[in-house]
């Protein structure tokens, strides 16, 4: 079997910058977040993503805790929704003593995922994860760029 040949910096580069542009196109808006595909390269993209105008990258590995990203270029999740824990840490996050630092609960999941009908995966949970936020006060619901606005302007 043949293997494909990995791109070297300056490819990567050049990839990203045309894919950010063209997002950013369609979109009419200037994207600044990348999500690693299976939660993997961080460490070997860095640059070419700084370089392409990424400000952030979510990874698919989870790390426990509220903190704000010390690394926003290999950014874990709080959690994906279909943990049996999600509940449970949106009630830690709730419910934590407040603090100087802003707090942060990334969770991540695919529209499409729903539609599974699994216990953990459907759409009555994410109503109930979405009702559960909504329902607090002290919760700003945003998208990941504006979390980072919100954190910059500080």
């Amino acid at each position: 079997m043949a293997e494909m040949a990995r791109p070297n910096s300056s490819t990567k580069q050049l990839r990203f910058t045309a894919d950010v542009k063209a997002l950013s196109e369609k979109f009419h808006q200037t994207v600044t977040g990348f999500a690693f595909p299976y939660g993997v390269g961080a460490s070997k993209s860095r640059e070419a993503l700084k370089a392409a105008g990424i400000k952030y990258a979510r990874l698919a590995t989870s790390k426990p805790g509220f903190r704000f990203p010390e690394d926003p270029l290999a950014m874990p999740l709080s959690c994906w929704h279909i943990s049996p824990k999600t509940f449970e840490l949106l009630d830690d996050f709730i419910h934590m003593e407040a603090g100087d630092e802003d707090a942060f609960f990334l969770m991540f999941a695919h529209g499409y995922e729903f539609d599974f009908g699994t216990k953990e995966s459907n759409w009555d949970k994410f109503r109930r994860i979405c009702e559960t936020v909504a329902n607090c006060d002290e919760i700003i619901g945003c998208s990941i760029g504006d979390a980072f606005r919100m954190h910059e302007e500080k």
